[in-house]
Parts: structure tokens; C-alpha cells; sequence
């Protein structure tokens, strides 16, 4: 029994050493007492990157990437115990709670500036901080060619402004022309900006041409001087319509702009031979050279595309008075085109351009009238011409009245179409005006009136064209011929049904004419209400017969050979140039024609 005991005691014995060793082996973490601390990490503002656990004893660790920006570049230097403080060598094993601080070291980014001499002599490059400007280096050279600029891409589009600020690595571009003959092209320029725009017109169609001149003291000027009968003979005829009038009256406002031409003609010599000094003993030079003339500042200017003559200056200007000038002259040194641009005071300016075979220009006057006028000559001779105009409106800045005008000059005839149709209120007009180029007689012209569907086209005539008429009376309502007490009647149209079967068929009327005199040494324009004979197209071959028909005292009324001559050649313009013009008209704006003449040329 004893023995028994014994060996249940050794079992027991075993089996608790056995349970000892498995509880000291899966069980020792559980069971390990070492304490924990937080570590808290903080950037170099103080902002918390991370809170992490270490045991007692252990050395805390942890790694901070700083990102480079294109301004600084980051060094991280370790981690001190208190923001911006000095920095530990080793981190001290942990022992409790503890914080640590980023230090962090920056320097300025540093970039090269790069010149690409593009073949020409090299330029330094130039190493700055972020931040700092550059100025222009000294020009490179390039034997053959004339250094423009420096640019900021390769195709030299774009030009580099200088200081420049760096931010970054920059390559300039050297941009280069050509030499050219700088004297040459001046020279190119100053003979050949002179636009004359009367030499495309025939001299006859001209305000001042004299053989058409009138007597303004004895010319008549309105209805009333036809209380008594007046002589065919004595009627002013001929005068222009109201669509050559405005062509011609634009015409005259723009030779105050152009006669101030002048003043380049009569310094020219001597500024350009200045101005070729120059280039002989500055061969290297951007060809930019100011000087003063008298009463002229002058700049002549090359940059390698265009030449610039510019003079600005105080002077005395008819009707205009004493004004601020500037005249400025360009050339394109590729195509030879050439602008000029002319300035009056402040609201007062005219620009053209010279074309081969033509010219444009556009001018705005006292502030209330805007115009453009464009003409161009063919192969064959023909000139074609073409006129917007805009009025503004007394006392309304933003309103404008509108007109436009084509006109056409060939070997026999000068035909002007347009909107200055001056007819019945409420129908639009149309005029399409005839004249024999070499006499500037008005030939005959034919108007379209319009109100929804219904069109009229009536033949005009002067009464100097008009056989079996020999003197005219108007009492203010109704007409008288040929020294007869019966009035004048006209006869219906005659068609069953419409409104145009009560219109018409010919009648007498006044449509003003404009005449021009010449008084004190100036020529004057005359405006005159001319008797004229009109008659629908329609029926214009039975004229004759429905004259004598509504008045059988005049027995032989007829169309002159004079104007039926050339019949033919105004239905068949007023058949097809109307409609052109109506699409044409709109083409031009006022907002394009003040963007065409600019402003004043200056130079940086």
C-alpha cells in the first residue's frame, strides 16, 4: 500500500512539473509586465505626424520624408525634443511618455538660365535662385542677319520680357532676320505712300471740276422760283443725283487728311538723309531713331517686318483750326503693301491702305461722321468702288444713320448704286444712277421703291432730255407746261386690281440736285430742287401716247435721242448692280470701320 502511495505521488508529482513547463511556455506575453509609452511625432511646423506604442527599454524610431518644392529644397537634419530645438545624436531608449520634433534644414532652388544663340555668337548662361530676375544679356551677333529678340520657344512666336523672373530652368530663343537694306526700303516707303483717291475718278465726276460749274447767285433753289413759268433753257441740269453726291461729298471731306500730306513731302529729304546718317555709323543698331524737326518729333522704325515714318506735331488745319497731328507711314517689307494713318486732333482720322490695283480707306470727322471707301481698277481698266457711311445722329451718341454706295467707271460710263433713294416715306429705295463719264452729265437714273410686294421702278429724266416741254410753273400744288393754263395732269397706272393700279404712270417732280460753284477763291456746293420728268418702267414705251393722253395740249413729248441712247445701259445696270448692292450693303460696319483706322502709332 505504501508502495502504491509512493508511486501515485511521483505520477502527480510528474504530471505538475509538466503543467509547470506548458504554463511557463505559451504563456510568457501575457504574463510580461514591461510598460508601454507613446512616442508622438511632430513636423517641423508642429503639426502630428504620428502617435506610436513602445515598450520600456526599447529606442523609438521613425522616418520623415520631406517633400522638395520648386522654391526650397528640404534637408531633414533629425529630431530634437522641443520644436526648432537642438538635435539629438541618438534618441534615448524610451522611459516614459516622450515627443520628438522634426528638424529640417531649406535652401533656395537654384536654376540655369540658357541662351540659344539659334547659330549665332554664344551667350553666357546665367545661374540664379528661385525668385531672382535675369536682364537682357548684350546681343549675339550673326554675320548676314539682324538680331530681333529673345524668345520662349523655338519657332520664335513668342516673345521673352525682360527682367525675366525665374522659377524654374529656362532656354531663350534668339530670333533673327535677314539683313536688309534699311535705306533702301525707307526709301521704297517715302515714294510711294502718296494716295491721290481722285485719280480713279474721271475729272467730270469731280466737285471741282470747273466746266460744270453754275452761277450760285442766279441758279434756282427752290420751288417757289417756279411762280412764274421759267424757261426750260434757264433750269439748272446736270447737277449730280443724291448717290454720286454722296460719293463725292466723302470724297471732299477726306482731302483735309490728305492734303496734310504735305507736311511729310516738305521734310522728307532731310529726315531720311538724318535718318541714313544714322544707319551708316550705327550699322548694328534695331534701326529705332527719333529725333526733332522744326516743329516735327520723327521716328523712323525697322523691326525687321515693317518700316515706320512717323511724325507727330501742332499745326493749323483748314476748318479744323489748330490741332495735334500725327501722321504715320508703314510698309510691310515682304509684300510692299503700305498703311497709312492720319490724326487731327482726337476725333478727327483717316487710314488707308495701297493695294497693286487699288486702295482703302476710312476716316471719322468731327465725331459724327464714319465712312469707308474702297476702290479697285482691273485688267481691263474698269474701276469698281464701294462707300459705307454712317452719321450719328444730333444729340444720340448711339445711334447712327447708315447709307452705302457701289459705283462703277468704264470707257463710256460712270453708274452709281445705292440707298440715298430720297423717295416716298415708309418704301425702301433703291437708286441706280447713270452719267456720261466724260461730262459728268447726269444721263438719267431709275429708283426701286418697295413697300411688302409692291414694286415700283421709275425712269428719271431731266427735263433738258425731255422733248415737247419748253418752260415750267408750280403754284405749290400742281404743276403747268409750256406757258398752258390747264395744270399738268399725270395718268393712272391703269391695271385692274392692287394698289398699283392707282399709282402713276408719269408724272413731274422735284428731286433735289447738287450743283457747285466757285465763290471767294472756294468752291461751294449748291443743293437744287430740279423739275424731272419720271415714268414706270412698264409702261415707258407707251410715254407719248399717255402724255398726250392725260394732257392733249402737248402733243409731242418724248425722250431725247441724248438719253435714249444709252437706255438700254441703264435698265440693264439698275437690272443687275441693284441687287448686288443690296448684298454688299451690310458687309461693312461701324465697328469695323473705327477698328480699321486705329489709334495713334507708338513705339516702347
Amino acid at each position: 500500500m505504501k508502495k502504491i502511495l509512493t508511486i501515485l505521488i511521483a505520477i502527480l508529482a510528474a504530471a505538475s512539473i509538466s503543467l509547470v513547463a506548458v504554463g511557463c511556455g505559451g504563456g510568457a506575453d501575457s504574463d510580461d509586465k514591461t510598460p508601454e509609452y507613446t512616442v508622438t511625432w511632430y513636423d517641423e511646423s508642429g503639426v502630428v505626424l504620428s502617435a506610436q506604442k513602445f515598450k520600456e527599454g526599447t529606442i523609438p524610431s521613425y522616418t520623415y520624408n520631406v517633400q522638395d518644392t520648386a522654391e526650397w529644397d528640404y534637408t531633414f537634419e533629425g529630431w530634437a525634443t522641443t520644436q526648432g530645438g537642438a538635435v539629438l545624436s541618438v534618441l534615448p531608449a524610451v522611459d516614459g511618455e516622450a515627443s520628438y520634433y522634426a528638424i529640417v534644414s531649406r535652401v533656395k532652388q537654384k536654376y540655369t538660365v540658357t541662351f540659344d544663340s539659334k547659330g549665332g555668337s554664344a551667350v553666357e548662361s546665367k545661374t540664379v535662385e528661385y525668385g531672382d530676375t535675369v536682364d537682357k544679356p548684350a546681343d549675339p551677333t550673326y554675320d548676314g542677319k539682324r538680331f530681333v529678340g529673345w524668345c520662349t520657344d523655338s519657332a520664335c512666336q513668342h516673345r521673352a520680357e525682360f527682367p525675366i523672373t525665374v522659377t524654374g530652368p529656362v532656354t531663350l530663343y534668339a530670333s533673327w532676320n535677314d539683313k536688309v537694306d534699311l535705306k533702301a526700303i525707307l526709301a521704297t516707303l517715302m515714294s510711294g505712300y502718296k494716295l491721290d483717291p481722285y485719280s480713279y475718278i474721271p475729272e467730270a465726276m469731280l466737285a471741282t471740276y470747273s466746266a460744270n460749274y453754275v452761277n450760285a447767285n442766279t441758279v434756282k433753289k427752290t420751288e417757289e422760283d417756279y411762280a412764274s413759268f421759267v424757261n426750260k433753257s434757264s433750269m439748272p441740269s446736270n447737277g449730280f443725283g443724291e448717290q454720286w453726291h454722296m460719293i463725292a461729298d466723302n470724297l471732299k471731306q477726306s482731302q483735309t487728311f490728305f492734303n496734310a500730306l504735305t507736311r511729310v513731302e516738305a521734310i522728307s529729304a532731310e529726315t531720311v538723309a538724318a535718318f541714313n546718317n544714322y544707319i551708316d555709323n550705327n550699322p548694328s543698331d534695331t534701326a529705332h531713331y527719333a529725333f526733332k524737326h522744326g516743329i516735327y518729333d520723327v521716328t523712323i522704325d525697322c523691326d525687321g517686318d515693317y518700316i515706320y515714318y512717323v511724325l507727330d506735331f501742332t499745326a493749323t488745319f483748314p476748318v479744323l483750326g489748330e490741332q495735334t497731328a500725327q501722321i504715320a507711314l508703314s510698309m510691310d517689307i515682304d509684300s510692299g503693301e503700305r498703311d497709312v494713318r492720319i490724326q487731327l486732333g482726337n476725333p478727327n482720322a483717316l487710314a488707308y491702305k495701297i493695294r497693286e490695283n487699288g486702295y482703302t480707306f476710312a476716316l471719322r470727322l468731327l465725331g459724327v461722321r464714319r465712312a469707308m471707301f474702297d476702290v479697285s481698277r482691273d485688267a481691263s481698266g474698269k474701276v469698281t468702288g464701294h462707300i459705307n457711311e454712317f452719321l450719328t445722329a444730333s444729340g444720340v451718341t448711339d445711334a447712327a444713320i447708315g447709307s452705302a454706295a457701289d459705283f462703277y467707271i468704264d470707257g463710256n460710263y460712270v453708274t452709281a448704286v445705292g440707298n440715298k433713294a430720297g423717295g416716298m416715306v415708309g418704301f425702301k429705295g433703291y437708286i441706280c444712277e447713270l452719267y456720261n463719264k466724260n461730262t459728268g452729265k447726269l444721263i438719267s437714273y431709275e429708283v426701286r421703291e418697295s413697300i411688302s410686294a409692291l414694286v415700283y421702278n421709275t425712269l428719271w429724266f431731266d427735263l433738258a432730255d425731255v422733248s415737247g416741254i419748253t418752260s415750267i410753273k408750280y403754284d405749290g400744288t400742281n404743276f403747268f407746261v409750256n406757258n398752258l393754263s390747264d395744270k399738268w395732269n399725270s395718268a393712272k397706272r391703269g391695271i385692274t386690281g392692287g394698289l398699283k393700279a392707282e399709282s402713276r404712270r408719269f408724272d413731274i417732280e422735284f428731286r433735289t440736285q447738287y450743283f457747285y460753284a466757285e465763290q471767294d477763291g472756294e468752291i461751294v456746293e449748291v443743293a437744287v430742287k430740279v423739275p424731272m420728268l419720271f415714268v414706270q418702267e412698264e409702261v415707258y414705251d407707251t410715254l407719248t401716247k399717255d402724255v398726250k393722253g392725260a394732257n392733249p395740249n402737248v402733243t409731242n413729248l418724248a425722250i431725247a435721242t441724248s438719253a435714249t441712247a444709252h437706255l438700254s445701259k441703264q435698265q440693264s445696270d439698275y437690272a443687275t448692280l441693284v441687287d448686288e448692292f443690296i448684298n454688299n450693303k451690310t458687309e461693312i460696319t461701324m465697328e469695323y470701320i473705327l477698328e480699321f483706322i486705329g489709334e495713334k502709332k507708338t513705339f516702347n
